[in-house]
């Protein structure tokens, strides 16, 4: 991570904010693709999952080969379209002239990309339903490391160029694609392919349920979509430059707690199919409460050093990326009380009341995003700023109700044993730092790397003051087992 946060500082520094907005632009482009193919791909690996629990390779082998067949006209469409608006890009998207060329190539890359994840979608389901998950992080972590290599002789071999940022990550996703579907059927043998099984009830019935997870998606992604999109039409390149550079942390810790968050659905889905409503409850208020822990932790010395961190990484040019790290990090950590009400609700088949409170949610979103960047003209801070709101009053009013009612406990629990408990230490935290940087503000990397090291010092030290007897038990344990590992602690 931080050596692909130092390949977007170098290119930041080196090329014009005109280029470097085209790829936050196109991606935002490309993920409305990415989202419409999640109608032909939603269901798989639920219905691949059910067959495989009762051992029924037919139904298995019928999955796989329908959904091949009918991703593969989707993904043949999806190219022709796609490369149709490439060439055609800058007559849609309001792009320099001096780039055309550059957004038209990346579009393209984007655009193959996606086809080809789309018709080979069944074969990398293996790993999923055999709950390979270790495997499939150390594919993605090769994946990126293949990407940075790639990109970084590109950018030092070739020349210093926006269009490489797509050409490594595509190339590397295609690799990682390769290998979890030959991994996926050397776990799964059954993901085979025979036209002679290609069910048409069987499409029927995977289209109807990724129907409802296409609308779940656009909930999900349309404000980190519409965002960009919303900028560059709005307001100018250096807007979405410094939208995208304020993202950029709170995207990666929210890929990571995502990847955590995926883990737990099969567990609470056990919950839910033995009557253990209680225990459900339980876990997920803890959960919650665990949750925004581990994330404050990170985005903690993130927010109280956001500016120095902004001018030192990418300068004074883009230093309204500070106010926009901080605004969507305080959101996202205030949202980790109940960021898995969406694992709650698939577990209980309640999807479809969620998903039609999220659309309505974003689509709030969507139009205070519009007024304040397009009417008030606030740039970058305003699409941060309408992303807080959102989230810590119509997400947490939506938690606070419907999920409150799903889960089965009470408002007064959740609240003071999930939301306070779980945001206390940052805010501790937050007023001891202030205190501090009336004495030392930081100036160089070496300076906030120290800074980073005392805040995070005092926040775990408030976090193992408020947490509770049976998380203190949880940190004293992996403490002594990663003591044990390396020899600095007795059990």
């Amino acid at each position: 991570m931080a050596l692909l946060l130092w390949v977007q500082q170098h290119l930041i520094r080196r090329i014009a904010p005109e280029e470097y907005s085209l790829y936050p632009v196109l991606v935002s482009v490309a993920m409305i693709l990415l989202i419409s193919k999640s109608i032909f791909t939603g269901g798989i690996a639920r219905y691949l999952s059910a067959a495989r629990s009762v051992d029924d390779d037919d139904r298995i082998q019928s999955i796989t080969s329908t959904t091949f067949a009918v991703n593969g006209v989707a993904a043949v469409a999806l190219l022709i379209a796609g490369m149709w608006f490439s060439i055609n890009i800058d007559r849609i998207i309001t792009i320099d002239p001096a780039f055309v060329y550059d957004a038209r190539v990346m579009m393209a890359i984007l655009v193959a990309s996606i086809a080809l994840r789309l018709a080979f979608a069944s074969f990398e389901m293996g790993l999923i339903v055999e709950q390979k998950f270790v495997l499939i992080n150390g594919i993605e972590l090769l994946s990126v490391l293949i990407r940075l290599v790639i990109l970084l002789v590109l950018i030092f071999g070739v020349s210093t160029r926006v269009l490489w940022v797509a050409v490594a990550t595509e190339f590397a996703n295609a690799l990682a694609l390769a290998v979890k579907v030959v991994m996926s059927r050397r776990v799964l043998p059954a993901l085979r392919f025979h036209p002679s099984l290609v069910n048409l009830k069987t499409a029927k019935e995977l289209l109807s349920f990724g129907s409802w997870s296409l609308v779940g998606m656009i909930a999900s992604r349309m404000r980190t979509t519409a965002n960009p999109l919303i900028l560059n039409q709005l307001a100018g390149p250096v807007d979405v430059s410094a939208y995208y550079i304020g993202s950029l942390v709170p995207k990666q810790i929210h890929a990571t707690t995502a990847q955590a968050n995926t883990v737990v659905l099969p567990s609470m889905t056990a919950m839910h199919s033995t009557g253990q409503t209680a225990r459900l409850a339980h876990a997920y208020i803890r959960y919650g409460r665990i949750m925004s822990f581990a994330y404050l932790l990170v985005a903690t010395p993130v927010v109280l050093l956001r500016q120095e961190l902004v001018i030192l990484y990418a300068g004074h040019e883009y230093l309204v990326a500070a106010a926009v790290v901080g605004l969507l990090l305080l959101a996202d950590g205030f949202s980790q009380s109940y960021e898995i009400l969406w694992q709650v609700a698939s577990a209980k088949g309640r999807i479809r009341t969620l998903t039609l409170i999220s659309v309505a949610i974003q689509s709030v979103n969507l139009l205070l995003t519009l007024v304040l960047v397009g009417v008030y003209d606030m740039g970058a801070l305003g699409a941060a700023f309408s992303t807080l709101v959102t989230r810590v009053v119509l997400e947490f009013a939506m938690a606070a109700t419907y999920g409150v009612w799903l889960v089965g406990t009470s408002f007064r629990r959740w609240l003071v044993d999930s939301v306070m408990r779980g945001i206390t230490p940052f805010v501790l935290t937050y007023v001891l730092a202030t205190f501090v940087q009336f004495f030392s503000v930081p100036t160089t990397w070496t300076g906030v790397f120290i800074h980073v090291v005392l805040y995070s010092a005092i926040y775990l030290a408030t976090v193992f003051a408020v947490a509770k007897t049976e998380d203190r038990r949880d940190m004293r344990s992996m403490w002594h087992h990663v003591g044990r590992k390396l020899n600095f602690s007795q059990a």
